[in-house]
């Protein structure tokens, strides 16, 4: 459990909060302040599940009228609090991008716990073995991979060694790893030909939807004249600016072909113009144009 959360030094000037204060007064802003520190303890991903207007009220020690605190929180020109139209619960805003050592708190202590649970198993098996009679003093043991002699002189760094310490740079980076709120992405690759460029926080049962380089080339084939990757970035960017309108995983195909159509649609070879923009603009070319001109200008054969 974490015992701390961040607030930036630049929340005491900030905009929003000053209006919260000039709206509820000083308690408005220490309400708040509670609520984010709720959370911490309570709600490490953000989202207030299950919690009503009430019950957020009662997390942020607010004594006054429910609604004044609610619509204060929510209101567009503060935003610090939202809520999903689908699932009606309310999350807190940019909660991972400000608090990221409390969103991925959840992740680092289960990985902790398998680590934890891989050194008892170790030393576990090691004492069932202690004791043995001369005859199976020898016997391969759970916890080793050889029932060789050790090697004289031992080596250095212990193979041992190095296996625990690739383990704890494993678990390090694992846990530096925040929980991902919606619509943030996570490279990875599931092998060569199948590489996952972005991954789509989704609505519905399955919550993630992977981009793969295959599929990048196919859309590739289908519009030339784009760049597929950019585009698809600028998708995930605008289903992270609106959270409430993500898709399905299995809609997300259809989601990102639309996309990508529309702007295959807009897309203007460069160079392809200056004809095509004299008569679309009614600018007169500089000279009078031929027929086999017109038949280019306008795509006839």
């Amino acid at each position: 459990m974490v015992k701390d959360f961040r607030i930036s030094f630049s929340f005491r000037d900030n905009k929003k909060r000053v209006r919260l204060q000039r709206r509820l007064g000083a308690e408005g802003v220490i309400g708040l302040i509670d609520l984010w520190g709720y959370a911490a303890g309570n709600k490490t991903d953000g989202i207030l599940s299950n919690m009503d207007d009430e019950d957020i009220c009662i997390a942020a020690n607010w004594q006054g009228e429910i609604s004044d605190f609610i619509n204060a929180i929510t209101d567009e020109r503060m935003n610090f609090l939202e809520k999903d139209t689908e699932s009606g619960w309310y999350y807190l805003h940019d909660w991972i991008e400000h608090n990221p050592y409390v969103a991925s708190s959840k992740q680092r202590s289960k990985l902790a716990s398998k680590a934890s649970k891989a050194r008892w198993d170790k030393d576990k098996n090691a004492e069932f073995t202690q004791g043995q009679c001369g005859t199976h003093k020898s016997a391969l043991r759970n916890s080793q991979n050889s029932n060789a002699p050790s090697p004289t002189p031992s080596p250095t760094p212990s193979p041992n060694s190095c296996a625990e310490s690739e383990l704890s740079d494993i678990l390090t980076d694992e846990a530096q790893k925040p929980e991902l709120m919606p619509g943030v992405e996570e490279s990875s690759t599931n092998g060569k030909d199948k590489a996952v460029l972005l991954t789509f926080h989704c609505n519905g049962k399955v919550k993630t939807w992977d981009l793969d380089s295959k599929k990048v080339d196919e859309w590739q084939e289908s519009f030339p004249g784009i760049d597929i990757p950019n585009e698809c970035k600028k998708a995930l960017q605008w289903i992270r600016d609106n959270p409430t309108k993500r898709k399905t995983a299995r809609g997300m195909p259809k989601f990102l072909g639309g996309w990508l159509s529309r702007a295959n649609d807009k897309y203007k070879p460069p160079g392809s113009s200056r004809m095509d923009k004299s008569f679309d603009e009614g600018v007169p070319p500089s000279r009078q144009p031929t027929k086999d001109d017109l038949k280019i200008a306008y795509g006839c054969n």
